[in-house]
């Protein structure tokens, strides 16, 4: 059973419930279910959330059955069934190996006959892992691809990371018509922490590094431009403890060319500067408020546990309400879209 409500009609506002209804509407008519139903809780949230999901589950350049499964390894190292559920079905219909599939699900490593599909395997499997790609890697890939399709493939690797941050948080109701679930207890690697400095960058914005690689595939760069200014602008949260979880992911990501801008940013919004240097540090800050504390907590268990302990995913709600978790999840997802392209694709390589 999910652990978080779907909004019932009579409870919404008439902005939840117009936003419900158009997400119905497109989907040929029933209840909203999984992460787009979530997302309705704070619904300017949502008008950014379906364009970008339509356009990386339906219309870059990579072929299809390669998109499914960067989808289903990000479910895999996330152990987010629900998203697990809904692409293996739609991989298995584009001609991705059933035996490779078959071991991904247990958390072995997969064996791909199919040279696109194992270098998918080898991007994804290693972003998730590191933050980051080799040089042999990112030179293997780009030869089989291209660089506008391996910006595709490194920001699917994100995109499927939020839909399973989202699903690994709030545990949805399987897809109607699914009985099998991810076996618990997957291999979760955290991605070794690198130093983090602070320069004179001169990338500004949440998106900063990421729009090079972006300028390849604009529609991505459009669809996470529309991300930033709500999450600048939209949320219930206060900016300093958004900014908070913003820093937290950088650090997890490692993602230095992207941390003076935030780190500036950050304290811009209200950001103590030693809440700001103990992420830098990988430490859990002192000082921090109750919103502050309870969106960190939150945030690093799922990135680190999987999930946020049910201790914590309590007192977040009852403190905070259901709308500041989807907000927190937002932010870890939408940072690990930009995170991962900003860390790949360096000035030397594009």
């Amino acid at each position: 059973m999910s652990r978080i409500p779907y909004l019932d009609d009579a409870a919404m506002t008439p902005r939840q419930l117009h936003r419900s209804q158009e997400l119905a509407a497109s989907r040929g008519g029933g209840r909203v279910v999984g992460p787009g139903a979530f997302w309705v809780y704070n619904p300017a949230i949502s008008d950014v959330a379906e364009p970008l999901r339509l356009h990386m589950e339906r219309a870059t350049s990579l072929p299809h059955g390669l998109s499914e499964l960067a989808i289903l390894i990000t479910a895999r190292h996330w152990s987010a069934t629900y998203a697990w559920c809904r692409h293996e079905p739609q991989a298995l219909k584009d001609g991705i190996e059933a035996t490779a599939i078959a071991a991904l699900k247990v958390g072995a490593t997969p064996i791909f006959a199919d040279p696109p599909s194992d270098i998918v395997y080898r991007v994804a499997a290693q972003l998730l892992r590191t933050g980051h790609l080799d040089d042999a890697t990112y030179a293997a890939a780009l030869d089989a691809f291209g660089l506008a399709s391996l910006v595709d493939l490194v920001t699917m690797v994100g995109y499927g990371s939020q839909v399973s941050l989202v699903n690994a948080t709030f545990e949805p109701d399987a897809p109607a018509g699914a009985t099998d679930y991810l076996p618990p207890g997957a291999p979760h690697a955290v991605p070794p922490a690198r130093p983090l400095t602070l320069s004179n960058s001169a990338e500004v914005g949440l998106i900063g590094a990421a729009a090079r690689a972006w300028a390849h595939c604009p529609t991505i760069l459009e669809r996470v431009r529309a991300y930033d200014a709500v999450l600048r602008r939209d949320l219930v949260m206060p900016a300093a403890a958004s900014w908070l979880i913003v820093l937290l992911l950088a650090r997890y990501w490692s993602a230095q060319s992207l941390w003076p801008s935030l780190y500036r940013q950050a304290l811009a919004q209200g950001l103590d500067a030693r809440i700001a240097d103990a992420v830098a540090r990988g430490l859990r800050p002192d000082g921090l408020s109750d919103v502050q504390a309870g969106v960190y907590d939150f945030a690093y268990e799922l990135l680190h546990d999987g999930r946020p302990s049910e201790a914590t995913f309590a007192r977040v709600r009852d403190q905070f309400g259901y709308t500041t978790m989807i907000e927190t999840a937002s932010i870890i997802g939408t940072m690990t879209i930009i995170a991962l392209p900003a860390n790949v694709f360096t000035p030397g390589r594009i």
